[in-house]
């Protein structure tokens, strides 16, 4: 489905396949995908809520998979619901509340550098944002220090 006919109403099967028309995505992201396709694919995407989440999690679980494939299905999910935010298709991400609730989240911890958006955990993308910023204002002090001792430096050979 082309992206700019999604609407909320649009199943969660069709957001996936304009997900992955838009990205290409990974092998493992695609693999997830279809867990989550073959659990919420026909629900509208704007009806999806945290108990789906909790619901799809928990048949994973039972069915025995193992904590990586887990973490890619929610790093799946993540990706799905931020796409689906950023096309103003949902309001809030029903993630956030089914890990937090019943599930550890099976993801590893983010990086020190990594920067935490309004919208939801960290990208690739915001975390070399945040380490841009990070390298920029320290550049910025180092400049400022060079300046004052240049300063200094000036008004000694002035006196």
């Amino acid at each position: 489905m082309d992206d700019q006919r999604l609407t909320s109403h649009s199943s969660v099967g069709e957001v996936i396949a304009a997900l992955t028309a838009a990205s290409g995505g990974s092998r493992d992201l695609r693999a997830a995908l279809t867990h989550i396709d073959a659990e919420l694919g026909t629900m509208p995407v704007g009806n999806v809520r945290t108990r789906h989440v909790a619901a799809l999690l928990d048949d994973l679980e039972d069915a025995g998979i193992s904590p990586r494939r887990e973490a890619a299905v929610v790093d799946a999910l993540d990706s799905l619901f931020a796409f689906a935010r950023n096309r103003g298709l949902v309001r809030t991400d029903p993630l956030a509340g089914a890990v937090a609730d019943e599930h550890p989240d099976p993801r590893p911890k983010d990086p020190p550098l990594a920067a935490v958006t309004p919208s939801g955990p960290a990208t690739a993308t915001a975390t070399m944002l945040a380490l841009g910023t990070r390298v920029a204002s320290w550049a910025a002090v180092a400049i400022l220090v060079l300046f004052v001792l240049l300063l200094a430096l000036l008004l000694a050979e002035l006196a």
